[in-house]
């Protein structure tokens, strides 16, 4: 998955706007990676795959960071181009995002760490991607299939939509692809992959209509019956930041707000596990924030966890 850049745009123009304005920014700023990167992807586009890999070459000289790792990456791949170079680049940005996260906790939790699980849920799907370019489709499902349950971004649903399709699964291609549309970030070429599958356009919006309430369940946790029954109809809730580490297994829970009532039934949430969280068991930690919710009259209790991006705050 692709990052804008670090003033927050990400570069659309022609192709020869786009290197008169690159190349007077790299005049004035030499260093500012994002450039270089943006330069690289005009030569992509220009198919001077040579010149492309030498900017962003210098980018990564410039900046050996994930995010500039992640960029690079998902370019190369993009473009089908070093794949080998865009693989040791997407591994290079997991990793060092995994080693950051691996010592955490709730107790001393910081917005800046919840926003580190935004960019693994990226850096995983950029991965995956390389993957899929690469053909090697059990690792690309994986590592993408992550990335939608953290983050439901279209693009990534996209993603895994192909490798779907690739895979011969038509079915679970048509689903993905209708809740990568009825997502809030949906990609542009999603409809047309979709439509294709299913036969004509005037089919595709019925299905995002129905995929729609779907996509809180991708995130949702049936826990069972947690709650005495009672003859109260109004559903209580509360939210919790849950602690994973691979496969799934919750480490710790934190109350943060809402019903003081379901404090005693945290417990359920640490015997639970969330699989498919990881694409893999090298260690790293996950940070979820979730709403709790049980229906009185049942005992029944969910845990809707919120996609990374969205946490604001720890409190």
């Amino acid at each position: 998955m692709r990052f804008l850049s670090s003033s927050g745009r990400a570069y659309r123009c022609s192709a020869v706007s786009a290197f008169q304005l690159l190349k007077k920014v790299l005049i004035v700023t030499p260093n500012w990676p994002p450039a270089h990167v943006a330069l690289g992807r005009a030569y992509l586009n220009s198919d001077q795959n040579e010149k492309a890999v030498a900017s962003f070459d210098k980018a990564v000289e410039i900046d050996p960071s994930p995010l500039v790792f992640n960029d690079v990456a998902y370019e190369l791949a993009r473009k089908q181009v070093s794949l080998d170079r865009a693989l040791e680049y997407a591994e290079s940005a997991v990793e060092a995002t995994n080693s950051t996260l691996r010592n955490l906790n709730l107790e001393h939790l910081t917005v800046q760490q919840t926003g580190l699980v935004t960019s693994l849920a990226a850096y995983w799907d950029t991965l995956g991607w390389v993957y899929f370019q690469r053909g090697e489709l059990p690792l690309a499902e994986k590592y993408v299939r992550s990335s939608w349950m953290l983050m439901q971004h279209g693009e990534v649903g996209d993603h895994l939509g192909q490798i779907y399709e690739r895979e011969g699964r038509k079915q679970d291609a048509i689903t993905t692809y209708a809740l990568a549309l009825a997502s809030v970030r949906p990609d542009p070429d999603t409809r047309g992959h979709l439509a294709k599958l299913v036969g004509g356009e005037q089919k595709v919006q019925p299905l995002i209509e129905k995929a729609t309430p779907q996509l809180v369940g991708v995130r949702s946790v049936n826990l069972g019956k947690l709650l005495p029954v009672s003859d109260k109809k109004k559903p209580v809730a509360a939210d919790f930041f849950v602690l994973l580490s691979p496969p799934g297994k919750v480490e710790s829970v934190r109350y943060v707000s809402g019903n003081e009532d379901l404090k005693n039934v945290a417990a359920a949430l640490k015997s639970s596990e969330l699989g498919g969280a990881f694409p893999d068991n090298n260690p790293t930690k996950l940070i979820r924030r979730g709403t709790l919710s049980c229906s009185p009259s049942s005992g029944d209790c969910t845990f809707v966890m919120a996609e990374a991006d969205s946490i604001t705050t720890v409190d």
